[in-house]
C-alpha cells in the first residue's frame, strides 16, 4: 500500500503532461517555479501600472531581485553550500531531462504495479536562484485584467496564494511528497480558463473561483485531514478528484454541469455526497469507491454558488479546441456482470406431460413471498418432477467460462414433499413444436440437448419446507451459445419467431429440474422461488483476428468526405457582431428583465444575445420547475435571438422566428450543450403562429441552429460484438466521446417482434484503433461479417431540441420544428427527442414546409432524431433540401418522410433510420392484394400502418448511401397517381417520376408482417378519397409506369402537366449499389421498368420480386450468411414470374444455397423449390402462363448444390407446364451454348435429340437451335376457351384438349411432346415447328371435336419466326382464314386455299391455307411485328416483347355435331417441315 504515496506525484506528472499536450510551457506569457529544497512562500496578485508581468525574489537575509517578464523559463530555487553567497542569481542556460510519468489515472483498478513510466525529453531555460540556508518569498504580479497562458508551481515546502489574477492554465504542486512536504493552497477570485491541476500537502482554499471558459478542466487532490473548500462560479467542464483515507467531499450549488467522464476517486473510508444541480450525470461512473489506502484525510467542501448575473456580465466563449471530455483508457477485461431473473413472467412451467397443470405467478401471499421472488403453482395431476424455464434470459455464453446460477426455493402446499434432486442447466431449445415429454427432457436420454448440466445440488433426498434454501451451482457451456430468439409461447410451446429448421441450433434455454421423491399426484402444490441470480464473470476481451469494411463483390458503401464541415469560429461567430444586447440587462427591454411566465417579444430592429444567465436557465438554477416556462418568444422582422456558446438550458411552449433565431451558425458552430424544452399540453390552438399549431418553433424568417459537429454520425461494426461484450469495433474513424449515446442496430430478422436494438453509453474510446466501449455491456448479438454488419449510430448532440417528458411522451404531443413558404432553415448537430406530435399533419420534429424554390436555402446535417412521436424528418411542397448525415431512432410513423408526392430534386445521403415504428395495425392481407385502410382519427396518415424508414412518394430525388434498419419496409415507394392533400390539383402523376439517384443504400430486419413484404419497396397507392377528401390507401400490388420528364430540369408546379405522356420516354427505376439483408424480401417492385445493378442480398427468403422489365446486373444472392442468429427462414434466390413481365439475370453469383434435411424431397428425388433453392418457379396459377419472359447470362455458384440449382414444382397449372428459360451461355445449367430450359411436365419441351432430363430440377435443358425461339400463341373458342374467366377459376385447371409438336422426325422417338389444353388461353412453346391442336374433354383420340371458330391472337412471335398449326375437321370442310393487324393495315390478309402444305410453309402467314381433307394447316407468324420494339436486352441477354395486335380468325363450315362443333378424329400430321 505504500505506492499509494507517489499518487499525488503521479497525478501532478500525469496533469502537467495533459496540459503540455493543451500548450507551450515555453511560449509567451508563462510563469514556472521550481523550490524542491528551500521553504518557499509564493504570493501572485493584479497590480496596475505594468503591462508585462514581473518576479520578485526575497531571500530571509532581506536581500531581493526582480525581473520583468521572461517567456521560455523556469524559476529555480535551491539551497547553495553555506561558504557560498546569500542570495545569487544567474541566469544560464541548460538543457534539463524531466521524466513525466504519464500513466493513467486508472481510476476503475488504481492498482500502482499497473503503472507504466514513460520518458519525456523536454528543453527548458532555466533561471537559477541559490540561498545559504533560510526561505525565500516570491511575488508575482500579474497586469490588471490580463490573462495569463500558464501558471506552473512546484514548491516542497510553503504555502501558494492568489489573489485577482486570470490564467488559462494553472498548475500547482505543493509538497510533491505528502509524508516529507509542507503547504497548502489559497486562491480568492482566481480566473481559470482551460485546466487547474493542484495537488496538495495540506489543504486547499478557493474562493470565488471564475471559469473563464466552459470546457475548464479541474484536477484536485487536497492532503491534510484538514477541512478543504472550493466555491466556483458558473461551472462546466470535468472535474476530477482524487482524495485519501477517511475523507468527507460534499458537493453543492446549484450552477454547474459536469461532462461525462468527471469523477471522485475515494480511498477508504471516505465518502461523496452531492446536493442541487451539481448531482453528477446518471451516465457518469462519478464517484470511484476503492479499498486502498491513499495516505491523508480530511474534508472538501465543493460549493458552486451563484453565477454573477450582473447587467453587464458576458459568458466566457470556449476557444476552438472545443471541451476536452475525459477519455480513460480501454481496459483489457470485460467486467463481470449479474443478471436478476425475478419477475414471474420471464419464467414458465413444464411438466413431464404438458405445460396446462401449472402456472407461475407474482404470488398472493405476502407472508409468503418478498420482493424478490415469485411463485410457481401447480393445478390437477402433476408428475414427480417439472422443469422451470426461463425465457430469453440468458446473454450469449461463452465457451468454457463458469457462469453462476443462485437461487433460493422452498416448498409451500403440501410441504412434507421431498425433493430427490434439483439439476441446473443450460438447455438447447428442442425442435419439438409441442408440450415435451420428461423423455425429451431427461438428461440420459438427450444429452446431446444439454450444453451444460449444473451439478445435482441435494446430495441426498430432503424435505424443504417453510424456509428458503439457497442452492448455487456453476455452468460451463461446451460451446459458444446465442440467445434471445426462442420464446416460451403463451400458448406453452416452445417456438422459434419463424419455424425455420435451418437455424444454428444454439439457441439456449436456462432451466432448473425439481425432482421430487413421489409423484403428488391429483394434490395441488405451491413452490417459491427468489433471488434468482446468474452471472457472468469477468474476462479477458479477445481482439478480434480480422475486420471487415463492409465493402462486397458487388456493393461498395458510399461514406461522406472523412473531413469535418470548416469551423472557424471567432468573427463568424453571431454573438461577436457589434451592437448586440444581452436578455439580462433590463437596459435591452427598457425595464425589467421578462423571466418565465412572460410571453416576449425581442425588442424591433434589435439583436439580443442569450447567455447562462437568462431567467428561467435550467443549468443555473435547479430549482426552477417544469411549470416556469415562457408561454412565447416571437422575435420580429428586423431582430434577432442569438445564443452566445454556453451552457443553456431554456422551458417554452412556442417560438415564433420572423426575424432570425441563431444558435450557432455554419461556420461557428457553439461546442456547450443546450437544450430548449418545449412545453405544452395537446391543444388544436395554433400559439405559435396562423397554421402553425402549438409547442414548437415556427420559422417564417431564419432559423440556424449548428453546434459540434460529429463525424461519423454512424458507422458499422468492423467485428462481432456478442451479448456481454462491453466494447465494439468500429469501420470509421469518429470523434465521439465519453458520455455520449450510441444506437448498435439489431442484425435479426424480425426487428419489432424480437427487439435486439440497444443503446449504450461510451466508457472510453480509443481512437487510433476505432475501439468503443461502453459503461454496460451489451444484451445481445450483432453481426458483423464479410456478408453485412450492424450500424452503429451517434444519437447524443451538443444542442437538444425536446418535449418534456412529462406532457409530451403519452400524450404523444411533443414539440415541432415548422419552416414554411419562404423561410429558411438550417440544422447541423441538434438531436431531437419527444418531437412531433402523433397523428397530427405539418407537426414534426424536423418539417420543411412548401418551401418550393426556396429549399435550396434549407438543411439539416449531423442531427438525430430519438424517440420522436411523429417522423424524424419531413419534406413537404420543397425542392433542393439537402438531409445529410442524420440519425433517426425509434420515430413513430414514416421517419425520413416526403409528403405529397410534388418533392423532388432533394438530396438524402448518409443518413440512418432504425426501428420505425408503425401506427396501427401493420398492413398485411392475403397474396399480393394487401390491404384498404381509410384515414381516421387515430391514423391520420394510413400509410402509416406500413411506416418505412425512408418514405418517398416522389422518386425523381438523390438517395445516396442511406442505411434503414426495421420497419414495416425500409424504403418505401408508394404510387400517387396525382398528388394529395395540398397539392390534390396539380397536373403531374408522382408515381411516373424514376428515381434521379439511388446509389449505395442498405437496409434490412424488414418486411416480415406480409408475404410480400421486403427491405424496399415499391408498391401501395395512396391517394385522397374525391376532391379534398380522407386519404385512402391500399398497401399491395399496384403498378408504376416510370417515364423521364420532358426536361431534366422540370420540377412541378400547379398548372405545368409534367406527368408522363406516351410520348414520354420510358424510364428505369434504378437501383445501383444497394445491399439488402434479413428480410422476407430484398426487393419488390411493382412497376414496369426497374434495373438492379451491383445488387447483394443476403439472408433474405426471397432476394427480390421485380416485375415488368427488370435487370438484375451485377448481383450476390447469398441464402445463408455466418450469421448464427440471422432469424430467417428457408432462403430462396430467384423467382421467374408467370406472365407478361421480361426478366434478365446476367452476372449474378448464388451462394451457399443447400439442402435443408428438414425440406422433404418429391417423389423423384427431385428439388420441390421451397427448398433452398437458387431458381425456383411460380407455378400455382392455370390462368397466369409464362411466355418467352426470362432468361440468365453468366451466372456463378459458390457453396451451392447442383439439386438446389432449380426447384421446379410440376403440378396440374398453366404456369407450371409451360414454366421455361432461356440459359444464354449455358453457365446456369453447366452447360455449353444456349441452353432452353423447360418444365418436365411432359415432352412438350423436347427440341431435339440433345435434350436432357434433369431430374434433381424437374425440367429438361435443350441446346436451342438457331433461329428457334419460345413463341406465345392466344387461342380463343367461344364459349370453351375464354380470355376473362373469373377470377377465382384461374387456380382450376379444365382439361379441354392438347396440343401436340410434328414436323421435325422426333415423333416417333418421343411420343410424349404433347401439353395440355384447358379453359384458360394461351399455349406457350417453340417455334418453326408444326402444333396440332386436338379437342377432346377425356383426352382420348376418338371423338373429338373441332371448333367452328376460334382465333389465335400471335402475341409471342417473333419476326422471322413462325408455327405450323394444324387442326383436324371432317372431310368437306371448307374455311374462311382472315390475318388481322387489329391497330394498323400492315399484314392483313384472307388466306387463300394452296395446292400443297408445302406452298403454305414457303409463303407467308397472311397468304395460304391447306386443307388435306383430314387437318387444317395455316402458317401462324406476326407480320406487323418489329422485334425492336418491347424487346428487352441487356448484359447480353435479349427477350422479345410481347404483341397483341397481330390476330387469326377461323371460321369453319362443317356438318355440327348436336353442341354445334365440327367432329374431329386424332390425326397428328406426320410431314417433315
Amino acid at each position: 500500500m505504500r505506492g499509494w504515496k507517489l499518487v499525488p506525484v503521479v497525478l501532478l506528472v500525469c496533469f502537467l503532461a495533459a496540459a503540455v499536450a493543451e500548450t507551450t510551457f515555453y511560449g509567451s506569457n508563462v510563469f514556472m517555479l521550481e523550490s524542491l529544497e528551500v521553504p518557499t512562500t509564493v504570493t501572485i496578485q493584479p497590480a496596475t501600472g505594468i503591462t508585462n508581468y514581473t518576479v520578485t525574489v526575497y531571500g530571509s537575509n532581506g536581500a531581493d531581485e526582480s525581473w520583468a517578464r521572461w517567456d521560455g523559463a523556469m524559476l529555480r530555487l535551491t539551497q547553495h553550500d553555506p561558504t557560498g553567497s546569500s542570495l545569487g542569481l544567474t541566469p544560464s542556460k541548460s538543457t534539463y531531462y524531466l521524466a513525466l510519468l504519464l500513466a493513467p489515472l486508472l481510476l476503475f483498478g488504481f492498482d500502482p504495479k499497473k503503472i507504466i513510466f514513460f520518458a519525456a525529453l523536454i528543453g527548458l531555460f532555466y533561471l537559477n536562484a541559490q540561498a545559504a540556508g533560510g526561505s525565500y518569498s516570491v511575488v508575482v504580479k500579474v497586469p490588471t485584467g490580463f490573462t495569463m497562458e500558464t501558471i506552473l508551481i512546484m514548491n516542497q515546502n510553503g504555502d501558494v496564494n492568489g489573489n485577482g489574477f486570470n490564467t488559462r492554465n494553472f498548475i500547482a504542486l505543493i509538497g510533491q511528497n505528502r509524508t516529507g512536504g509542507s503547504g497548502r493552497l489559497t486562491l480568492n477570485s482566481a480566473g481559470i480558463m482551460k485546466v487547474a491541476n493542484i495537488v496538495t500537502a495540506e489543504d486547499v482554499q478557493i474562493s470565488g473561483l471564475t471559469p473563464l471558459s466552459n470546457a475548464l478542466q479541474m484536477n484536485i487532490s487536497p492532503g491534510k485531514p484538514e477541512s478543504s473548500s472550493i466555491q466556483v462560479n458558473s461551472y462546466f467542464g470535468s472535474f476530477n478528484i482524487i482524495q485519501g483515507s477517511n475523507f468527507n467531499t460534499t458537493f453543492s450549488g446549484s450552477h454547474c454541469s459536469w461532462t461525462a467522464g468527471s469523477r471522485v476517486v475515494n480511498g477508504d473510508n471516505s465518502t461523496t455526497t452531492t446536493s442541487g444541480f451539481c448531482s453528477p450525470p446518471s451516465r457518469s461512473n462519478f464517484v470511484i469507491n476503492t479499498t486502498q489506502s491513499i495516505s491523508g484525510a480530511g474534508k472538501l467542501n465543493v460549493d458552486f454558488g451563484a453565477a454573477t448575473c450582473t447587467p453587464s456580465w458576458v459568458d466566457p466563449v470556449l476557444d476552438s479546441t472545443d471541451i476536452d471530455i475525459p477519455n480513460p483508457t480501454i481496459s483489457t477485461e470485460v467486467a463481470s456482470q449479474t443478471y436478476t431473473y425475478n419477475a414471474n413472467n420471464r419464467w414458465a412451467f413444464q411438466e413431464e406431460w404438458s405445460s396446462s397443470q401449472g402456472n407461475v405467478t407474482a404470488g398472493a401471499t405476502p407472508n409468503e413471498l418478498s420482493v424478490n421472488s415469485f411463485a410457481l403453482g401447480s393445478g390437477g395431476w402433476h408428475s414427480g418432477s417439472f422443469w422451470l424455464l426461463c425465457d430469453e434470459c440468458l446473454p450469449a455464453l461463452r465457451k468454457g467460462l463458469n457462469y453462476n446460477l443462485t437461487f433460493s426455493f422452498k416448498l409451500g402446499l403440501n410441504s412434507s414433499q421431498v425433493v430427490k434432486s434439483i439439476i441446473p442447466g443450460l438447455f438447447i431449445n428442442p425442435k419439438y413444436r409441442s408440450y415435451f415429454s420428461i423423455q425429451k427432457f431427461s438428461i440420459a436420454n438427450e444429452t446431446d440437448r444439454w450444453l451444460a448440466v449444473g451439478p445435482e445440488l441435494l446430495t441426498a433426498p430432503t424435505t424443504i419446507s417453510s424456509t428458503y434454501t439457497t442452492f448455487s451451482a456453476n455452468l460451463t457451456p461446451s460451446a459458444d451459445l446465442y440467445s434471445g430468439v426462442w420464446r416460451w409461447n403463451r400458448d406453452r410451446t416452445w417456438e422459434q419467431p419463424n419455424p425455420a429448421s435451418n437455424l444454428n441450433p444454439y439457441y439456449v434455454a436456462l432451466g432448473i429440474r425439481i425432482l421430487f421423491a413421489q409423484d403428488p399426484g391429483t394434490m395441488a402444490s405451491t413452490y417459491y422461488f427468489k433471488d434468482v441470480t446468474f452471472t457472468q464473470p469477468s474476462f479477458t476481451f479477445t481482439a478480434p483476428q480480422s475486420l471487415v469494411d463492409g465493402s462486397g463483390p458487388y456493393f461498395t458503401p458510399r461514406k461522406p468526405s472523412t473531413l469535418l464541415d470548416p469551423n472557424p469560429r471567432g468573427s463568424q461567430c453571431a454573438w461577436t457582431q457589434s451592437g448586440v444586447k444581452q436578455w439580462h440587462d433590463p437596459a435591452t427591454w427598457g425595464g425589467s428583465v421578462p423571466a418565465p411566465g412572460a410571453a416576449v417579444t425581442i425588442p424591433a430592429n434589435t439583436k439580443v444575445v442569450v447567455g447562462a444567465c437568462i431567467p428561467g436557465n435550467s443549468y443555473l438554477n435547479s430549482n426552477s420547475t417544469s411549470s416556469q416556462f415562457y408561454p412565447k418568444i416571437t422575435i420580429p422582422a428586423g431582430s434577432a435571438l442569438i445564443f452566445t456558446d454556453a451552457v443553456i438550458n431554456i422551458r417554452v411552449r412556442d417560438i415564433l422566428v420572423q426575424g432570425n433565431l441563431t444558435i450557432g451558425t455554419q461556420n461557428c458552430r457553439v461546442f456547450s450543450p443546450m437544450s430548449i424544452t418545449f412545453h405544452g399540453s395537446n391543444t388544436g390552438q395554433d400559439t405559435i403562429g396562423t397554421s402553425m399549431g402549438s409547442k414548437g418553433i415556427g420559422v417564417d424568417g431564419i432559423l440556424d441552429i449548428h453546434a459540434k459537429q460529429y463525424h461519423y454520425t454512424w458507422t458499422r461494426l468492423a467485428a462481432n460484438a456478442a451479448a456481454g461484450d462491453d466494447r465494439i469495433y468500429l469501420q470509421d474513424a469518429v470523434n465521439w466521446e465519453p458520455g455520449q449515446e450510441v444506437l448498435i442496430t439489431t442484425t435479426f430478422y424480425q426487428d419489432d417482434w424480437w427487439d435486439q436494438n440497444e443503446i449504450r453509453v461510451i466508457k472510453a474510446i480509443d481512437y487510433s484503433m476505432n475501439i468503443v466501449q461502453f459503461t454496460q455491456p451489451l444484451s445481445y448479438n450483432h453481426y458483423a461479417g464479410d456478408e453485412y454488419q450492424a450500424e452503429i449510430g451517434l444519437l447524443s448532440r451538443r444542442v437538444l431540441l425536446q418535449g418534456n417528458p412529462s406532457d409530451s411522451i403519452n400524450a404523444g404531443f411533443g414539440g415541432h420544428v415548422m419552416i414554411r413558404n419562404a423561410a429558411t432553415g438550417r440544422f447541423s448537430g441538434v438531436q431531437a427527442t419527444a418531437m412531433g406530435q402523433t397523428n397530427l399533419l405539418a407537426r414534426y420534429p424536423y418539417h420543411f414546409h412548401l418551401l418550393y424554390e426556396n429549399g435550396s436555402n434549407s438543411f439539416i446535417h449531423d442531427s438525430s432524431c430519438k424517440n420522436t412521436l411523429y417522423r424524424c424528418i419531413t419534406v413537404h411542397g420543397s425542392y433542393n433540401v439537402d438531409i445529410q448525415r442524420n440519425v433517426g431512432y425509434r420515430s413513430i410513423g414514416h421517419s425520413f418522410y416526403m409528403e405529397d408526392g410534388v418533392e423532388e430534386n432533394n438530396t438524402f445521403a448518409y443518413n440512418l433510420a432504425v426501428n420505425t415504428q408503425i401506427i396501427g395495425t401493420p398492413a398485411a392481407g392475403e397474396f399480393q392484394g394487401g390491404i384498404t385502410v381509410n384515414q381516421a382519427a387515430g391514423l391520420t396518415q394510413p400509410a402509416d400502418i406500413s411506416a418505412a424508414g425512408f418514405y418517398i412518394t416522389n422518386a425523381m430525388n438523390t438517395y445516396i448511401g442511406n442505411a434503414a434498419s426495421g420497419g414495416w419496409t425500409g424504403f418505401a415507394f408508394p404510387n400517387l397517381f396525382i398528388p394529395i392533400n395540398e397539392h390534390q390539383t396539380w397536373k403531374m402523376d408522382p408515381s411516373a417520376r424514376p428515381l434521379k439517384l439511388f446509389d449505395g443504400n442498405t437496409a434490412h430486419s424488414a418486411g416480415y408482417y406480409w408475404g410480400s413484404g421486403c427491405c424496399i419497396y415499391v408498391g401501395g397507392n395512396l391517394k385522397n378519397n374525391g376532391q379534398g377528401g380522407p386519404l385512402v390507401y391500399l398497401s399491395g400490388r399496384i403498378a408504376r409506369n416510370t417515364r423521364w420528364p420532358f426536361l431534366s430540369t422540370d420540377v412541378p408546379s400547379s398548372t405545368a402537366g409534367l406527368g408522363w405522356t406516351n410520348t414520354s420516354p420510358q424510364a428505369f427505376m434504378s437501383f445501383n449499389n444497394s445491399k439488402t439483408f434479413l428480410c422476407q424480401k430484398g426487393i419488390n417492385h411493382w412497376g414496369n421498368t426497374v434495373e438492379l445493378t451491383n445488387y447483394e442480398s443476403h439472408d433474405n427468403t426471397l432476394s427480390a420480386t421485380v416485375f415488368g422489365q427488370a435487370w438484375m446486373g451485377g448481383a450476390l444472392i447469398n441464402g445463408k450468411s455466418n450469421n448464427p442468429i440471422r432469424g430467417t427462414p428457408t432462403g430462396r434466390g430467384f423467382q421467374f414470374y408467370d406472365t407478361y413481365v421480361q426478366s434478365i439475370l446476367t452476372d449474378v453469383t448464388f451462394k451457399n444455397f443447400n439442402h435443408d434435411p428438414s425440406v422433404p424431397l418429391l417423389a423423384n428425388g427431385s428439388n420441390s423449390g421451397n427448398d433452398n433453392t437458387v431458381l425456383f418457379s411460380m407455378t400455382h396459377s392455370d390462368k397466369y402462363k409464362p411466355q418467352a419472359i426470362s432468361t440468365t447470362n453468366r451466372i456463378k455458384f459458390e457453396n451451392v448444390d447442383n439439386r438446389m440449382r432449380i426447384g421446379h414444382f410440376i403440378s396440374d397449372t398453366g404456369s407450371s407446364r409451360y414454366y421455361n428459360f432461356i440459359d444464354t451461355d449455358g453457365s446456369f445449367t453447366n452447360s455449353n451454348g444456349i441452353q432452353l430450359v423447360g418444365g418436365a411436365n411432359s415432352g412438350w419441351w423436347i427440341i431435339n435429340d440433345n435434350c436432357r432430363l434433369v431430374d434433381e430440377w424437374n425440367v429438361y435443358v435443350c441446346p436451342k437451335t438457331n433461329g428457334v425461339e419460345v413463341v406465345n400463341i392466344i387461342i380463343e373458342i367461344p364459349n370453351l376457351i375464354n380470355s376473362d374467366p373469373t377470377e377465382g377459376a384461374h387456380y382450376t385447371s379444365i382439361h379441354v384438349g392438347t396440343m401436340s409438336l410434328w414436323g421435325d422426325g422426333l415423333n416417333q422417338k418421343y411420343n410424349n411432346r404433347t401439353t395440355i389444353i384447358t379453359t384458360m388461353p394461351g399455349v406457350t412453346g417453340v417455334s418453326n415447328i408444326g402444333w396440332y391442336m386436338y379437342l377432346n374433354a377425356n383426352g382420348n383420340t376418338v371423338n373429338g371435336y373441332a371448333p367452328r371458330s376460334f382465333s389465335i391472337n400471335t402475341l409471342l412471335v417473333p419476326k422471322g419466326t413462325w408455327i405450323m398449326f394444324a387442326v383436324s375437321y371432317p372431310a368437306g370442310t371448307t374455311f374462311n382464314i382472315t390475318a388481322d393487324n387489329r391497330w394498323w393495315t400492315q399484314g392483313d390478309g384472307v388466306l387463300k386455299l394452296a395446292s400443297s402444305l408445302d406452298q403454305v410453309k414457303n409463303g407467308k402467314g397472311n397468304e395460304w391455307y391447306w386443307f388435306d381433307g383430314r387437318v387444317l394447316y395455316f402458317k401462324l407468324e406476326n407480320l406487323a411485328r418489329d422485334n425492336t420494339i418491347s424487346s428487352f436486352e441487356r448484359g447480353g441477354a435479349r427477350l422479345y416483347g410481347t404483341d397483341n395486335a397481330y390476330v387469326y380468325y377461323v371460321t369453319a363450315n362443317c356438318q355440327a355435331d348436336a353442341n354445334g362443333n365440327c367432329a374431329s378424329q386424332w390425326s397428328i400430321p406426320t410431314a417433315r417441315l
